[in-house]
This record gives C-alpha cells, sequence and structure tokens, in this order.
C-alpha cells in the first residue's frame, strides 16, 4: 500500500493550512479515507474545504458542512 502521507511529510504546513488540515478531518462524513482522498483531488486541504459544499450538494446532503 502506497505510503498516502509521504508527499504531505516532506513539507511543512503553514497555519492557515494545518488550521485547514484540522476543519477538513473535522468535517461531517470527511473519515481519514476520504480526507487523504480530498487531498490528493484537490492539492491542498484548503481548496478541498472550498469544494466540499459543492460535493455534499452533488452527493445530496442538503444542509451545511
Amino acid at each position: 500500500m502506497p505510503d498516502r502521507l509521504a508527499h504531505h511529510r516532506q513539507r511543512t504546513l503553514p497555519d492557515d493550512e494545518r488550521i485547514a488540515w484540522l476543519r477538513l478531518i473535522r468535517s461531517a462524513n470527511v473519515g481519514p479515507g476520504t480526507f487523504f482522498h480530498l487531498l490528493e483531488r484537490f492539492g491542498t486541504a484548503s481548496q478541498a474545504l472550498a469544494a466540499l459544499p459543492d460535493l455534499a450538494r452533488r452527493g445530496g446532503r442538503a444542509g451545511t458542512i
């Protein structure tokens, strides 16, 4: 199994991105697998957070995340 953290371990995260990581992992319906998939797909936790409302809407979630 590939090391999904390898790319992210090799850099120091700025404080705002570190906070975005925490917000993303604590979002509703985002577990470890989804968290890493979103990081791989969007590149950063900030970009993944920005995409979450649209992803949730397309997935059928009516409320806010």
